[in-house]
């Protein structure tokens, strides 16, 4: 995570709620001092204007000590105003009051730290503001508090629900490039491939599978709610945020096509061993011609032909 003033990111640091709360005494309890924090007015739902979230899924892994290093040579004075930039090693970035000019700086920074860029970034823009409690709803997410921690609970969820949209769009592609090949099964009959082919098609859906199906993990509730109390208090926020990213129900979709690419390596494989075992059988009948050549061969060559000329 990166403080951030209006050009570059500035600071890298790391912040943890510090999980203090207001707790009343015995000993030296103050009658005032306790009605002044517990009717402490809130804050209006409107008392800040809205300003931008964005969600970038740029790359499949960014090498984040290599990055944080390198931002640490970047420091400046820090903005007043509140920016923050939250960063993953599943290549997703999480902005937070950035314009798109800045947001569009960061990414280009992010380039010599990335592997596996995306042809088309996928980019989600929401909008946050504060008030009295935190909920989202339309796009429009308002916080209760100015706390790193509460952005931090919710960039989670929209990280892995980024990283989840990139997972449902390279498995749709891929269903969609090959969904001739059941229909021409049902037609035809077979598959109209070479070996070599069938054989390139079967591995390339093994890697979509074995990808998916590698960086599943990611989708697991972060480490980061489970180390300490503090952390902990906010784990709502980013179940909240999970709900409504509709996560579950994606995740189980996914599942599904996931199934089809399987049925459809097994369909492929099916007629690979039969493309196989027909070329097998070729062979065989070849050699049995070739056996049934030699032998006619030998039974005119030998009897017929050289039998003439001993007996004439």
């Amino acid at each position: 995570m990166a403080q951030i003033n209006n050009t570059i990111p500035l600071k890298v640091v790391t912040r943890q709620p510090s999980g203090r709360r207001w707790r009343a005494h015995a000993p030296d309890y103050d009658e005032e001092v306790a009605r002044v924090h517990l009717f402490k007015p809130s804050l209006s739902p409107t008392h800040t204007d809205k300003r931008r979230v964005a969600i970038y899924y740029t790359c499949e892994k960014l090498a984040l000590f290599k990055f944080f290093n390198w931002m640490d040579k970047k420091k400046r004075e820090n903005s007043l105003q509140e920016k923050h930039a939250f960063y993953f090693a599943t290549g997703c970035c999480v902005f937070w009051g950035l314009t798109r000019e800045e947001e569009a700086r960061h990414l280009m920074m992010l380039t010599p730290f990335s592997s596996g860029m995306m042809d088309q970034v996928d980019a989600q823009v929401m909008e946050f503001s504060y008030g009295d409690r935190s909920s989202i709803a339309r796009d429009a997410i308002i916080l209760c508090m100015i706390s790193v921690a509460e952005k931090m609970a919710l960039s989670f969820a929209m990280s892995q629900s980024a990283t989840l949209s990139a997972f449902e769009t390279r498995v749709e592609d891929r269903i969609r490039s090959t969904k001739h090949i059941p229909s021409r099964l049902a037609s035809v009959g077979s598959i109209q491939y070479s070996q070599e082919d069938m054989s390139k098609l079967i591995g390339q859906l093994f890697i979509e599978l074995a990808d998916v199906n590698i960086h599943s993990n990611i989708l697991d509730e972060p480490e980061y709610f489970l180390k300490s109390q503090d952390n902990d208090d906010f784990k709502y926020l980013y179940e909240r945020m999970l709900k409504y990213q509709d996560v579950a129900n994606r995740v189980a979709i996914l599942n599904k096509r996931l199934s089809i690419i399987r049925d459809l390596v097994g369909v492929l494989n099916q007629q690979l061993t039969q493309h196989q075992g027909s070329k097998l059988e070729w062979i065989i009948i070849w050699m049995l011609v070739f056996q049934v050549v030699i032998a006619i061969g030998w039974e005119i060559i030998l009897k017929d032909v050289l039998g003439y000329f001993h007996w004439g």
